[in-house]
């Protein structure tokens, strides 16, 4: 379905890829949709790398993310110039891991294993690595020890005065131990190679992520864990930290990440009509849609209504954040 038929709504929820919301939300047969201007919510995001495909969302649409809501947040609470670094760590793992990959799939049909190049901030300069050339060990309270990787910063983000004066940022994804290790070694063999084999309409992924359902190596949607943490060490060598995680649901057959980005977007959606005036034309970051009022909102929602463990600490000494 590219199109809707016309009706009364407020506000419109989009859970599609990056193309496909760029398309959704620029065919004006769509915008018949409301009863005042157009409202999207989006759950997906443009490629950072198509600038032009990015400006082409010249409607009402507000992207909301939790870790650049919760980095925003942490950065707003300090003095420009007060911070040394800024850290996110996001992941879903499965409860119950099953070796090699220890992974369950909480998005999609394909392991998140695209090796783009990934953006990092670092004494004051922006650079990039790709998604696996380098993995670190971190242990995360409620979760365990696990294996963190650059997945890469939102240029927006960074292009925000309050980043541009904190010299050293990341954002990283984090998986049990073996996960990293197997992709990388399946992308180094070629084995997600998405281009078609010679007189074949199959690729390489194609017949890899078929055996893996196959076998049982790659689930959908089992119990697992996640979470968002958020770290600052401040200039003082202090620490403030904020960590959002959510675990399966049995009552509900909801995963704790389909708990975040799913309340989230309805949460988000709903101050999208509470307070039009905040959808401004073109694309609304969500760290330019929460302020630190908001955030705090949310935040307290998270705990109320998903019951999530929410934990923050505030000038900690510069001991290990728990």
């Amino acid at each position: 379905m590219d199109h809707l038929n016309t009706g009364e709504l407020d506000v419109v929820v989009l859970s599609l890829s990056g193309p496909a919301t760029i398309a959704f939300v620029t065919d004006e047969r769509n915008h018949a949709l409301f009863r005042k201007r157009p409202i999207f919510v989006s759950l997906g995001r443009p490629g950072y790398d198509d600038v032009a495909a990015h400006n082409a969302l010249d409607r009402y649409l507000a992207e909301h993310d939790i870790v650049e809501i919760l980095m925003n947040d942490l950065a707003s609470t300090c003095d420009a110039g007060t911070l040394h670094s800024l850290n996110a760590i996001c992941g879903g793992v499965p409860q119950h891991p099953s070796s090699p990959l220890n992974y369950d799939l909480l998005f999609g049909d394909r392991l998140p294993a695209h090796n783009r190049a990934a953006l990092i901030k670092i004494n004051g300069k922006q650079g990039y690595c790709q998604r696996f050339d380098m993995k670190e060990a971190r242990f995360i309270d409620g979760v365990g020890l696990l294996d963190v990787y650059h997945d890469g910063l939102s240029p927006y983000l960074l292009g925000s005065p309050r980043f541009q004066a904190i010299p050293s940022i990341r954002q990283q994804t984090a998986r049990w131990p073996g996960f990293f290790d197997c992709v990388r070694n399946l992308i180094a063999l070629g084995l997600l190679d998405e281009h078609a084999l010679p007189g074949d309409t199959s690729t390489p992924s194609d017949l890899i992520h078929g055996i893996l359902t196959r076998n049982g190596k790659l689930a959908r949607n089992r119990p697992d864990i996640s979470f968002v943490e958020v770290s600052a060490e401040h200039s003082s060598g202090e620490r403030s930290m904020v960590r959002v995680l959510a675990k399966y649901d049995e009552n509900t057959n909801l995963t704790g990440m389909a708990q975040l980005t799913s309340f989230l977007a309805a949460w988000t959606a709903s101050k999208a009509i509470d307070l039009p005036s905040s959808c401004r034309a073109g694309v609304t970051l969500s760290h330019a849609f929460y302020d630190h009022d908001m955030t705090r909102e949310l935040v307290t929602a998270y705990r109320e209504h998903v019951r999530c463990n929410v934990i923050t600490s505030s000038r900690t000494p510069g001991a290990a954040t728990a």
